[in-house]
């Protein structure tokens, strides 16, 4: 659900918000009542996001500062809502750098503030007569700004970029123009290539992974960007492969070693042909074809799978810890993961209770996790807040590290208790850490706290978890104790190899 407000009547019933209204939208009744709106607990409670369209000027503008600030304080403490401001003024640069100074936008990871640039037509009579201080059509302007947020709200960002060299990094063809020749520079022909990097570089920094799929001689790539000082460095990219492999094995390679999947993936090249035989032999793969002009540019930033509203702690560790997870995969080799392996990792499992800083990362989980993902549960906050706070439920995130080091928050479950029965209603793990006995090693963990209890796992059958879940439902030879449809229970055995899992961690 969410709550549109403003410091002007909305005119709430007009069918001009028939889009709006059809999504899960409430529109503010009241004339200016944003701010008692946000001082609502009850409210707060009961939305998930809020947008608040504030009119500007020089007659109010000290007013709505003051209210701004008291609101800031509201909002660093619902980190599990999201604010979009909608701001229309006709205020100065520096005024409007205030407004965001005001509202903490540097630090409150759950806000963004939008500066309605499109000419608004004012309208004197609205104003005094209904007191909504514009042209009527101007709420289809109001429109076009929140569906669009909330579209990217509701978006599934890819996770992974994987990039071409020549003609897509830089302009020519390394191994034939030399490093001399090809182009990357701050001049006309290499300038596209080097804004394309510097865009690259703010999105890894966001928490998207970059890697390399590409034709060439891999010394001479490295060479070439550390002598032509490209924003992008070797360090920047995971798992790169440069060979002259063909191209789709390459990325096959990068996704196992990685553990993501195709369909989380976006893979850009200059060459069209090169692309379709990737699209052949990956389906599921995002693809988009470079080329050197602006337009290429405002097209990919438009990408709504490229767009994130909220950079969390964990995104910005993402790169480390798929970092670490490469230092594994380089540890292992072509081996399959034995018993050696993980007893010589020092794998270390640590449960924590849910609380505000966490919070987020565990909605965060829900939406993105899907392979080992048992209810595939799309909580939203308010819904996954009362179950935290419910005391017949118990939530624990999971964080996970190993002799290469942390790899931070991987995974939760939430138990359900019942008189002599625990229900693990949700058991998530992200992929990057699977096949190394977490998922035992979890089970045997609830079971072992609560060892005079029956305890059952849920798990609802989809065409997103249908192949790692049940492959460790088999494994396991749980007892299937009933199905409704394509939702299963299982009944864990009290005497289960699970407890073998222990000689592998800490």
């Amino acid at each position: 659900m969410h709550f549109l407000t403003s410091n002007f009547n909305l005119l709430y019933s007009n069918s001009k918000w028939s889009e709006l209204t059809s999504i899960k939208f409430e529109i503010d009744k009241n004339y200016n009542n944003f701010f008692f709106i946000l001082n609502n607990k009850e409210l707060l409670n009961k939305f998930e996001t809020f947008h608040i369209i504030l009119n500007i000027d020089n007659k109010n503008e000290s007013e709505i500062f003051k209210k701004l600030k008291e609101i800031k304080k509201i909002i660093s403490r619902s980190s599990n809502k999201y604010f979009f401001f909608y701001i229309i003024n006709k205020l100065s640069k520096s005024k409007n750098l205030k407004i965001a100074k005001i509202l903490n936008l540097k630090n409150n990871k759950n806000l963004t503030i939008h500066c309605i640039e499109k000419k608004i037509s004012q309208n004197k009579r609205n104003k005094m007569l209904i007191k909504f201080p514009f042209d009527i059509e101007v709420i289809n302007v109001f429109n076009q700004y929140i569906l669009s947020n909330i579209k990217i709200y509701k978006s599934k960002p890819y996770k992974l970029i994987i990039l071409d060299c020549d003609n897509t990094l830089w302009g020519g063809v390394l191994d034939e123009d030399g490093i001399k020749g090809i182009q990357y520079s701050n001049k006309k022909g290499g300038l596209i290539f080097k804004e394309f990097q510097n865009y690259l570089k703010a999105l890894k920094e966001k928490g998207f992974i970059l890697s390399i799929s590409s034709k060439n001689n891999q010394a001479n790539v490295w060479k070439a960007m550390k002598k032509k000082k490209m924003i992008l460095q070797k360090k920047d990219f995971l798992s790169p492969k440069i060979n002259w492999n063909e191209k789709n094995l390459n990325i096959k390679e990068i996704l196992l070693n990685l553990g993501l999947r195709s369909v989380d993936t976006l893979f850009i090249d200059d060459n069209a042909l090169e692309l379709k035989k990737v699209k052949e032999k990956i389906r599921d793969v995002g693809t988009v074809k470079f080329n050197n002009t602006n337009s290429f540019l405002n097209d990919l930033k438009s990408n709504i799978r490229l767009k994130k509203l909220r950079v969390l702690d964990e995104d910005l560790k993402k790169y480390k810890y798929y970092k670490i997870k490469s230092k594994f995969e380089d540890y292992k080799g072509n081996q399959k993961i034995s018993p050696k392996i993980l007893k010589n990792m020092r794998q270390k499992i640590k449960f924590i209770n849910i609380n505000k800083k966490n919070f987020s990362r565990a909605i965060q989980l829900f939406e993105k996790t899907n392979q080992f993902n048992f209810s595939l549960n799309r909580y939203n906050s308010t819904d996954f807040l009362k179950i935290s706070k419910d005391t017949n439920h118990t939530v624990k995130l999971i964080s996970f590290k190993d002799k290469f080091g942390s790899h931070g928050l991987i995974g939760l479950y939430v138990i359900k208790r019942e008189e002599n029965n625990q229900t693990i209603v949700d058991f998530l793990l992200s992929c990057r850490v699977l096949h190394r006995c977490i998922e035992d090693y979890v089970i045997y963990c609830i079971q072992n706290q609560k060892k005079s209890l029956n305890t059952y796992i849920n798990y609802r059958l989809t065409h997103l978890n249908n192949e790692l879940v049940p492959l460790f439902l088999k494994k396991n030879n749980f007892d299937n104790k009933s199905k409704n449809n394509n939702n299963y229970v299982y009944k864990i055995k009290k005497k289960n190899k699970f407890y073998e899992s222990k000689k592998y961690f800490n």
